[in-house]
């Protein structure tokens, strides 16, 4: 969660810095004629606005690629245990027109004491209903560590 924050702000800071060279250029170039240094100028602006579009796009991906990945292995070596859903919040972020939800659960493991996680999943229209505060629901969890993930 903390890559994925600092990612975006990244991205955004150099998105919005990029644009300093495209104002200095636009006021030299206006008060007199253009030069062969012009060029630099421009060359210089369109590599901001390429790697900040190349950022942008990476610290909107990137975060989703690494939890599906992470899921993956999570399901692969974790064992199902019980779970209660504790809170549910609006990312803001749709894939094929599917809310991706954040839930907060609480993880009750069958021989360690329970423990509060965060799940981030795609959850169909039809399925919201079912994912409410309260509702129970099993998670895929590695024993001796507080790696959670949805089943489904």
């Amino acid at each position: 969660m903390t890559w994925d924050k600092t990612m975006r702000t990244v991205a955004w800071a150099f998105f919005a810095l990029m644009w300093i060279p495209f104002a200095i250029f636009m006021f030299t170039v206006s008060s007199r004629e253009p030069a062969d240094s012009d060029m630099l100028m421009i060359f210089v602006f369109l590599a901001l606005l390429f790697t900040s579009i190349i950022l942008l796009v990476i610290s909107l991906i990137g975060p989703l690629l690494i939890s599906w990945r992470e899921g993956r292995i999570i399901r692969a070596q974790g064992t199902l245990v019980p779970a209660e859903i504790t809170g549910v919040s609006d990312t803001g972020i749709y894939i094929n027109s599917q809310p991706l939800l954040e839930l907060a659960v609480r993880v009750h493991p069958p021989h360690e004491g329970a423990f509060d996680a965060t799940v981030r999943r795609v959850i169909p229209f039809s399925a919201i209903p079912q994912v409410q505060p309260g509702s129970r629901l099993e998670v895929y969890y590695i024993p001796g560590t507080t790696r959670v993930a949805m089943q489904w």
